[in-house]
């Protein structure tokens, strides 16, 4: 008993927790919160003025993936196109230090910024590169070297609009984080669409399926039902786990209540570690090609920044998602 104590001490001195997180937007960033509404109304003019950011942001991405979102280089300037979370993270009995981690700016329309092209010379005309426009190559997640996911007790994925395994939201969210040290205890999934079950568990690999939990009904944003997704969580999950969750359920009016209800709960976003959303707003190039009547025409780009933002500032590593 005495030995298992020892090490029960051991281990609760070398567990680190983050106490407090500060977000500081990039210049970029704020810029583009600035011109949200030119990015929307007249992206062109927008985007050929911005081809130097552009390469700038990319490059900068391109480093923090191949050195590791929380591995800092001793002595390394942070990155000036990027925005940033400063952590202060206590271990053990009292080991206080800071943490500066990177994001991607929250930039131009929230996809891949080289996605939608210009024609050159022909004035408002865009070429779509679907590739990159579904491509999250632009996007800084946490991995297995961050403080807040070396001291998860366990790790959760949450999916609202989930569809099937074979399409990108499952199986490119479980890959994208097993490939960063990161491998998800429970992973619930919710899809309104009536899927098969055969549909639903045919290309889930057999090393996912002890976490594999699929709802096919739709999502409850009711505050006060149980079987709200976002308190289930509540049940399910503490402030010491890591928790994703990715909204995009086409229904810009179920969203808007979940994104409120993330806001203004500190019981929710304290528990949300990670955070994707695909807002469909008021954009005529990505209503034209994707969104079709699903788009709210009433909701703008600034608002979408603007909740994003709100979010980033409570700590949650907010993203655009395609």
């Amino acid at each position: 008993m005495l030995l298992c104590s020892s090490l029960a001490e051991a281990r609760r001195d070398t567990v680190c927790h983050t106490t407090a997180t500060t977000y500081v937007p990039s210049v970029i960033e704020l810029e583009s919160l600035r011109d949200s509404l030119a990015w929307q109304n007249s992206y062109c003019e927008k985007h050929e003025q911005s081809e130097a950011e552009v390469v700038g942001i990319l490059d900068a991405v391109s480093r923090i993936s191949a050195r590791g979102t929380c591995r800092a280089v001793l002595g390394q300037a942070l990155e000036p196109s990027l925005s940033h979370f400063v952590q202060t993270v206590k271990c053990g009995q009292g080991v206080t230090r800071s943490v500066t981690t990177a994001v991607e700016p929250l930039y131009s329309i929230l996809r891949h910024p080289s996605g939608i092209t210009c024609r050159e010379g022909v004035n408002g005309t865009t070429d779509l590169d679907y590739s990159l426009l579904m491509s999250t190559d632009h996007i800084i997640t946490a991995d297995a070297s961050c403080p807040d996911v070396k001291s998860a007790r366990t790790k959760i994925y949450i999916d609202l609009g989930a569809s099937s395994w074979r399409e990108q939201s499952q199986s490119w969210m479980v890959q994208h984080f097993e490939d960063l040290g990161i491998e998800f205890d429970r992973m619930l999934f919710w899809e309104a669409r009536p899927m098969a079950a055969a549909d639903v568990f045919r290309d889930v690999p057999r090393s996912n399926m002890h976490a594999f939990q699929y709802f096919n009904v739709p999502c409850s944003s009711d505050p006060m039902d149980p079987a709200n997704p976002l308190n289930v969580l509540k049940r399910i999950g503490t402030a010491e786990d890591y928790v994703v969750v990715k909204l995009d359920i086409d229904n810009s009016a179920v969203e808007a209540e979940f994104i409120s209800q993330i806001l203004n709960d500190p019981d929710i976003h304290s528990r949300i570690n990670e955070f994707f959303w695909e807002p469909h707003y008021q954009m005529p190039e990505l209503i034209a090609c994707c969104w079709l009547d699903t788009a709210n025409t009433s909701l703008t780009l600034t608002d979408v920044f603007e909740n994003l933002l709100a979010m980033r500032k409570l700590g949650v590593r907010a993203h655009g998602w395609p």
